[in-house]
């Protein structure tokens, strides 16, 4: 707020500068000019309640519920009056948390690279600070599964769920972190609530899918993966799996389209070829099972590039 000569920042450390003699706002006079701030304070405060009833309404533009999840889980928070704290002035002061924030940005960043294990010591550092940070907690907890620490990848995104029971990534990468873990009973709660969130996600559908197809959950395993198909048809993973299940059911003449779109979808997955190598002996087609049992083993003993 800017008044007089006056600049006055509201905040957990209220900050009071004197803008002529100080224009670079670089002696705090907070301290040494309470009856000045206190006046200030009271007037920003007297602002706010009367301008507050704006943000009870919405507003155009505003963000949907995926949007604000997004928010949240960066650590925003939006302007309505809705569940604000007792005392707004309680808590870190922002500007106390520069450099934690730039510390976070920084493995946020290493884990969109690809750059995990770089990732981790930084994450970690902030939430030796910062444990309520739920960026960090989800952004570790996907560092460490990408690495195979499940199980501390669990307690991570455990917290993270814990803090932000809403948020469907949060949810959707404890899911993936337990069933890599094998845990995959326990998985399925978390895929089953992000599939509900997000119903058009055929990633999120072929989890659940894939999950429900341990669990000998096999009928509504195949109606998601019907599901995902449909909107996505060249899905890899779907077809394959589709794929499988058929053959298993004694289904090869079913099983055998897609698990060759599988192929063409991923001509270098040695398990593709074998699967469909398996289907076509089902069917008595020995001359086309060969050849694709033939590539499936070249493939495998191909070096990794």
């Amino acid at each position: 707020m800017r008044t007089g000569k006056y600049l006055f920042v509201r905040a957990p450390r209220r900050e009071l500068y004197d803008e002529t003699h100080d224009q670079g706002a670089e002696h705090n006079l907070a301290a040494t000019s309470p009856a000045v701030s206190d006046t200030l304070q009271s007037q920003l405060d007297e602002f706010r309640d009367q301008t507050a009833s704006y943000h009870e309404k919405p507003q155009e533009g505003a963000p949907n519920s995926e949007q604000a999840e997004n928010l949240a889980a960066l650590g925003y928070v939006g302007s309505s009056t809705a569940g604000r704290s007792p005392d707004p002035l309680q808590g870190a002061d922002p500007k106390d948390k520069i450099e934690i924030s730039n510390i976070l940005h920084e493995g946020m960043i290493a884990v969109e690279d690809g750059r995990y294990t770089e990732a981790i010591p930084l994450l970690q550092h902030v939430l030796e600070d910062s444990p309520a940070i739920t960026a960090a907690q989800v952004q570790l907890g996907i560092a460490l599964a990408r690495t195979k620490h499940y199980p501390e990848a669990i307690v991570a995104l455990r917290r993270a769920s814990d803090l932000l029971p809403d948020s469907v990534q949060a949810r959707y990468e404890l899911g993936l972190a337990l069933y890599q873990n094998g845990e995959w009973k326990e998985s399925a709660p978390y895929f089953e609530f992000v599939v509900e969130k997000r119903p058009k996600w055929p990633d999120a559908q072929y989890s659940l899918a894939a999950v429900y197809a341990r669990i000998q959950r096999v009928p509504e395993a195949v109606d998601l993966l019907h599901k995902v198909l449909q909107a996505s048809p060249e899905h890899f993973n779907a077809n394959l799996l589709l794929g499988r299940i058929l053959t298993l059911q004694q289904q090869a003449d079913e099983a055998v389209p897609y698990l060759k779109q599988a192929v063409i979808s991923s001509p270098g997955n040695f398990e593709a070829h074998a699967f469909l190598a398996d289907a076509y002996e089902q069917l008595g087609n020995t001359q086309a099972a060969l050849a694709e049992r033939t590539r499936s083993e070249e493939l495998q003993r191909k070096p990794a590039q």
